[in-house]
């Protein structure tokens, strides 16, 4: 039996975690799936918004609604004024067309303003466009 002396050995390299090529190629493929998903999170950013701005107009409608209860049945700035100041918070609306059945009040969220028209006892919730919100407009 003929042994050769000369033979080399093999030593393999044991590699130990990912080279970094395999890892900006993994960072490139996340990167490219959250970017599809980044449109759907701003649509559900602005639905967030007119759901805030909704919120907002029904507690204000409901503090008018308190107001009007507690100065006979009659809808007055002031008294609408100080209702929203202590049941909801806002100080920044102003009354326009204050009157027995209808009233007009507008107010800020978010930066954008907002109609809250109660006429008779239901009501509408307007941006300043003029576009109605709530309750929305089948077409």
């Amino acid at each position: 039996m003929k042994v050769n002396m000369f033979k080399r050995k093999r030593f393999t390299l044991k590699r130990k975690g990912f080279t970094i090529l395999e890892l900006i190629v993994v960072m490139a493929v996340i990167l490219v799936l959250s970017s599809f998903l980044v449109p759907k999170f701003n649509g559900y950013r602005e639905k967030a918004l007119k759901v805030k701005a909704i919120d907002t107009g029904r507690q204000i409608y409901t503090a008018a609604f308190v107001s009007r209860m507690e100065s006979t049945d009659v809808y007055s700035e002031d008294s609408i004024k100080d209702a929203a100041k202590e049941l909801v918070g806002i100080e920044n609306i102003t009354v326009a067309n204050s009157g027995k059945d209808n009233i007009d009040i507008n107010y800020i969220v978010d930066k954008k303003e907002y109609t809250l028209e109660v006429k008779d006892d239901s009501y509408a919730i307007k941006e300043k466009s003029g576009s109605q919100i709530y309750p929305t407009i089948a077409t």
